[in-house]
């Protein structure tokens, strides 16, 4: 028979078992931040705020076990929490900050000057080891100015003779061939080149080119980092490090949009300067019409009819004739035949054809793009909107209507970015698109190689998310114009009424300022 509990002993044995209940309690207890163990009573008020999943707790009996949670609804926990935090920095941008924007476009001039410093050094003349010139591309544009001012502009057309022509530029080495695929207004642009020596005449193009687009962006948005986020734009360094005329159409469509409102017909010789490149100003006369821009559209089409005119007097009819039977060969060699890796290339043509569509089924998805571009830009121009959307819009458009785009002419892309950066400050950024200008800012200098090894054409999928947001945005803005209507028409009705009464107008405001204003 057992002996009778003595009253000390079952003291003792009580707080035994207190000792143990408070041990497991603080045990279980969760703490997700990495702090000090807790109480259970404290834990439960702060695990509301932490979002700290309590699990349910075992009977208090016996001695003190170790408590280990489920590890796959913790995994499911931790998961959705680091979800929510991405997409709340993803949401906000809060990483884009003054600081950053001055010092990391720096950061990148320094390792482009770097690059371009080690890629020289390893050139055996002008020419590196894969063939390729220095200036790249710009041999091109050399070598028809050399063909021309010898007095047989058409040979341009003629892959041998342009060939030869690039072969004159670097001293007679070997250097890969670059086709000439231009119209001869293009020709009329760079016959100066060959007047003067192969380097000095890429270093004057470049220089040249550069300040007019810098120029643009700068009255586009005149901030103080606007310069160096111009030139760190990884577009901008492509475009200068093949020598090609991306800083030249930036300048022209973006310079058209910055004079459009002021200076009508200035802004019309620019548009129609485009006609060097007609791809890349397809709807330039689309909007003009749509928007009742009688005196730019006649002003720009004096400016394409005259450097027409001009190439027709500086080259005669034949280079012309030359030109219209051979533009079946860039549209055969590089869009159908891939000539041209279709990870170099930026439309949404080369994008169904990355992804292994057909000819057939890939120029119908760019058709697709091309309308869906044009009746977006319809209601646009017609629309209530801001004229920096307006702007915006048509840049981007123009590069989703041509199946015809390389990463060189994602410089358009910066004055897009530059006019929906300064909508976005004065009238409130939406929910990620902070994050969306970052990644198209940031895409050309990975697109050639998640294009190559991931398949994902990343500038064409940005510029379409570029375009849902000025889509989004527009349709905001107009309604907000409609209720401001709306209301001070009734508040006009209540003031006759009560002539005695005050009218206060109220704006209306899509998600407040951007916690960021760049310095002036």
């Amino acid at each position: 028979m057992d002996a009778p509990i003595r009253p000390s002993r079952l003291s003792e044995s009580r707080k035994d078992t207190a000792a143990a209940l408070h041990r497991q309690r603080t045990l279980v207890s969760c703490n997700v931040q990495g702090q000090r163990p807790a109480t259970l009573d404290h834990k439960r008020a702060a695990a509301k705020e932490q979002d700290c999943w309590e699990p349910k707790y075992l009977k208090a009996v016996g001695p003190p076990v170790e408590f280990r949670p489920n590890r796959r609804r913790w995994g499911t926990l931790v998961s959705s929490h680091s979800q929510r935090s991405v997409l709340n920095w993803l949401r906000n941008a809060p990483w884009i900050t003054a600081q950053r924007i001055s010092i990391y476009p720096k950061l990148f001039v320094a390792a482009y000057v770097l690059t371009y410093i080690l890629w020289v050094s390893t050139m055996h003349g002008m020419v590196d080891r894969e063939g390729t010139a220095i200036g790249a591309d710009f041999i091109n544009s050399w070598g028809g100015s050399y063909l021309a001012l010898s007095g047989h502009p058409q040979q341009v057309y003629d892959l041998a003779m342009i060939h030869v022509a690039e072969r004159a530029a670097v001293g007679g080495q070997e250097v890969s061939l670059c086709g000439w695929y231009y119209p001869p207004t293009f020709l009329l642009i760079v016959l100066p080149l060959a007047l003067v020596p192969y380097l000095w005449a890429l270093a004057a193009w470049t220089l040249a080119t550069l300040a007019a687009y810098l120029s643009v962006l700068w009255k586009t948005a005149p901030w103080k980092q606007t310069v160096w986020l111009a030139l760190a734009f990884p577009g901008a360094w492509i475009n200068l490090i093949n020598g090609q005329n991306g800083f030249l159409s930036a300048a022209l469509l973006g310079g058209g949009l910055l004079y459009l409102e002021q200076q009508p017909v200035l802004a019309g010789f620019l548009f129609g300067l485009l006609v060097i490149k007609p791809h890349l100003g397809i709807f330039v006369p689309l909007v003009l019409v749509l928007s009742r821009r009688w005196q730019c559209l006649l002003a720009a089409t004096v400016s394409s009819l005259g450097i027409i005119a001009l190439s027709l007097l500086a080259f005669g009819p034949e280079t012309w004739l030359t030109f219209f039977h051979s533009i079946w060969l860039p549209h055969w060699i590089v869009l159908e035949q891939g000539a041209i890796p279709y990870s170099y290339q930026q439309s949404v043509f080369a994008a169904a054809r990355l992804w292994g569509l057909s000819l057939r089924i890939a120029y119908a998805v760019q058709a697709l793009a091309a309308l869906s571009a044009a009746l977006v830009l319809v209601w646009l121009w017609t629309g209530n909107c801001s004229y920096r959307l307006k702007a915006a819009a048509l840049v981007i458009c123009g590069l989703l209507a041509t199946p015809y785009l390389f990463d060189y002419d994602l410089t358009l892309v910066g004055v897009g970015i530059a006019w929906l950066a300064i909508e976005g400050i004065e009238r409130g950024f939406l929910p990620f698109e902070k994050s969306a200008l970052v990644l198209a800012w940031l895409a050309p200098i990975a697109d050639r190689a998640v294009a190559k090894y991931a398949l994902i054409p990343l500038s064409p999928l940005l510029n379409i998310v570029l375009l849902a947001f000025i889509t989004v945005l527009a349709a905001r803005s107009q309604s907000g114009k409609m209720s401001e209507s709306a209301e001070s028409v009734s508040t006009a009705a209540t003031a006759t009424a009560t002539p005695g009464s005050a009218i206060r107008p109220q704006t209306t405001r899509r998600s407040g300022p951007s916690p960021i204003t760049p310095d002036k």
